[in-house]
């Protein structure tokens, strides 16, 4: 998504390579009419398949907008939710 491409300041992707999905972890501050604040813990990068992360970062200062049209879905956890759990994996037949 080129959105995460614009927050981190990175070169636009190759036509000839796969997009990465993208996944933003941190805490979330507030909302605004354009988007969510969100204190970012880390940023990653994952392959196409989404099943590998690629690359991870941070970023400074760790709390930025990140708007509407550039969120395909969210999760919010609770406090006692297992970490081990979380994400979206395929149903066993």
């Amino acid at each position: 998504m080129e959105a995460a491409r614009l927050l981190l300041n990175l070169p636009k992707r190759p036509e000839n390579q796969a997009e990465s999905r993208w996944v933003v972890l941190g805490l979330f501050e507030d909302d605004a009419p354009i988007g969510l604040w969100i204190s970012i813990d880390r940023i990653e990068e994952r392959t196409p398949e989404g099943e590998r992360i690629a690359k991870t970062w941070t970023v400074t200062p760790r709390t930025c907008l990140i708007r509407w049209e550039f969120i395909v879905y969210a999760q919010v956890l609770g406090e006692t939710m297992d970490t081990k759990t979380i994400g979206f994996r395929p149903e066993k037949a």
